[in-house]
């Protein structure tokens, strides 16, 4: 890029077996541009960066620019100015009409992602999101069944909510209608620059879906993030940007499978959390949100049945 690194923030470092297999480092260069450093072993990076390439053409000036991949698999991409969602929305600092603005951008933006040309994409679609099945055995393992080595309870709790959650899902995948989705559109994966045009980021686990899944995604995890999350923000705003972000979806919009995939979020948020909790952490907020998402989870699934009978 031919300009001078004059700071370097490690962001991410993950070694196994004596080796480096997850890297994120931001630096800054003498001009003044910042750029991104990136290395997941998780990941095809080659056909990461080829994604990035592709997504920068698509929606120019929306997401990241892949600017180089080294023969290590690690790829050098732009800084977006902004900040992030989350912290519009949940740490509050934001005027109120930006706040609102924000919803409605996010809804363009997602429409806009919604409606990219599906067989552009094929090659890079992620087999693994397609359903609740790959989310649950992601990389081979069964999340449930190591979440059940320390409760039992919760891990009975979480397997009969699945395989109804699945039977549910089957069907709604095989009416078809599927759109290109992100896969994992949340607060933290959009950002906000000083002109209040929203920005998409982390589109690596692109698969196949309903759009339904998507919305539902943002709408709960802004609620997991704003009220469940430490830094907390007021339900009742949080409630508001939801129905600001909905109604702002230029898109037709099945209720009932917005509801479906807002149990099918909370599950998949329980999992997460009680996955932290027994297999890492140990922190109460873990547990605690946990029980919380199950209880969501049921909540939204009969809410779900009692609307389709």
């Amino acid at each position: 890029m031919g300009q001078d690194i004059i700071s370097i923030d490690i962001e991410q470092l993950r070694q196994s077996k004596g080796k480096i297999d997850k890297l994120f480092i931001k630096y800054k260069a003498a001009e003044g541009d910042e750029f991104y450093l990136k290395k997941d072993d998780d990941y095809d990076m080659e056909k990461v960066y080829e994604l990035m390439k592709l997504m920068g053409q698509e929606m120019p000036g929306r997401t990241n620019e892949a600017i180089n991949l080294d023969k290590k698999g690690l790829i050098v991409y732009n800084s977006l100015e902004g900040k992030r969602l989350r912290d519009e929305i949940i740490v509050n600092e934001g005027k109120e009409e930006e706040i609102e603005l924000s919803a409605v951008k996010s809804a363009d933006l997602i429409y806009d992602f919604h409606n990219l040309d599906q067989t552009k994409f094929k090659k890079y679609v992620n087999n693994e999101n397609y359903n609740l099945k790959g989310v649950r055995f992601l990389a081979g393992r069964d999340s449930v069944q190591e979440i059940g080595q320390y409760n039992e309870q919760i891990a009975l709790e979480l397997d009969s909510l699945y395989k109804e959650l699945s039977s549910i899902e089957e069907e709604i995948l095989g009416e078809g209608n599927l759109v290109l989705i992100h896969g994992d559109f949340h607060p933290g994966n959009v950002l906000i620059d000083s002109k209040k045009d929203a920005k998409l980021i982390d589109y690596k686990n692109l698969t196949i879906g309903v759009r339904e899944r998507d919305l539902a995604s943002m709408m709960e995890q802004v609620y997991a993030q704003g009220c469940l999350g430490k830094k907390k923000t007021e339900e009742k705003d949080v409630r508001k940007w939801q129905k600001n972000f909905i109604d702002s979806y230029n898109g037709d919009i099945d209720e009932k499978k917005l509801i479906f995939y807002k149990s099918w979020i909370s599950w998949r948020n329980a999992t997460y959390c009680f996955s932290k909790y027994f297999l890492r952490d140990r922190e109460e907020i873990d547990i605690r949100n946990g029980k919380t998402f199950i209880e969501n989870t049921k909540k939204y699934l009969e809410e779900y049945k009692r609307d389709k009978d």
